[in-house]
């Protein structure tokens, strides 16, 4: 089983922790979704100037390499590749020349672009992907190689929900390929097993038929990893249930129905009060943490937020105190 396991729903980013207490997380009030609106004509070749156009992209400084936050990927290639994201290992990459929260400027693709079939061709259709680097929250659009046209990307950018825009997955049809990626619910899902939240019970990510099935191109399972549990990874069945701060490992060798990864539900309820020892006018999610009498052992816990967490504002509290991180 190989454990490069790497993760987070909308980037929930889940931790290993060695404290056998409660945390409480602290709730912020806004979230940015990143809106594109248009991208200039992208064209089949290495050296040009691609311009992403809209709001809520939030910061970045120029770089010329791969990053979490922007990929350009040919779906029409097979097999499909991508440029730019580092999430994925890519090869090929983008020269981000500007990035501010209304504009991205890439001076084309460099490094390995023209290795092996990476390579745009005419009329080959190109998926444009921007993460908000500051709240994680991706926008999406697509459009023709050397159609002549400026992308309208309205109609394709997901909006911010109460669980986040979604994400997509590190897969692979070959085995070795398809990495372990933490995962934790971003909200409270309407439906909490796993069939009911990640497959296609009730959504259209990925195919509850193909649950736990060895074979390389279909296949995906979730395990978790209890406290008391010998060995610590435990694989889990297609109806057990999901918890919100908990966290899970995730190999899928699918990619989702419609591309991302989505979470139908409310959103997790900041319910601990100043009384309680919140600090937050938004009040406050507590984790409890376990451990096993006269053993170390690691609680897995999730973000229970669409967002990236500020561990400044996490406390750790013993028996009512208000240690801090």
């Amino acid at each position: 089983m190989q454990h490069a396991r790497q993760f987070s729903l909308v980037r929930f980013i889940t931790l290993l922790l060695v404290f056998f207490v409660p945390i409480t997380v602290s709730a912020q009030a806004v979230i940015t979704a990143p809106v594109i609106t248009s991208v200039s004509p992208i064209e089949s070749r290495a050296t040009q100037t691609i311009v992403i156009t809209g709001s809520g992209f939030g910061t970045q400084n120029p770089y010329n390499g791969d990053s979490p936050y922007i990929r350009i990927s040919d779906i029409t290639s097979n097999p499909s590749w991508n440029a730019g994201y580092n999430n994925e290992g890519d090869v090929v990459y983008l020269n981000v020349t500007s990035w501010t929260d209304s504009e991205i400027i890439i001076s084309g693709f460099t490094n390995c672009y023209g290795c092996s079939n990476w390579t745009l061709n005419n009329g080959d259709t190109v998926s444009v992907q921007v993460w908000n680097p500051q709240s994680n929250i991706e926008a999406t659009c697509s459009q023709a190689v050397n159609s002549g046209l400026t992308m309208n990307c309205l109609t394709n950018t997901p909006t911010a929900t109460a669980c986040g825009a979604g994400i997509h997955l590190t897969t692979s049809t070959a085995g070795i390929g398809s990495l372990w990626q933490m995962l934790a619910l971003p909200c409270v899902p309407t439906s909490n097993s796993i069939a009911g939240a990640l497959g296609t019970d009730t959504s259209s990510n990925l195919n509850t038929a193909h649950y736990a099935t060895a074979t390389p191109g279909i296949g995906w399972i979730i395990e978790d990893r209890p406290v008391s549990a010998v060995p610590a990874y435990r694989p889990l069945l297609i109806n057990d249930i999901l918890n919100v701060g908990t966290g899970y490992w995730l190999k899928s060798y699918q990619a989702p129905t419609k591309g991302i990864l989505t979470i139908t539900g409310t959103a997790t309820p900041a319910d601990v009060t100043h009384a309680q020892g919140c600090y937050s006018t938004n009040g406050c999610k507590a984790i409890t943490v376990t451990t096993v009498t006269s053993d170390n052992r690691y609680n897995l816990v999730g973000n229970p937020f669409p967002y990236a967490i500020d561990w400044t504002k996490v406390r750790i509290r013993v028996d009512g105190s208000s240690s801090t991180l």
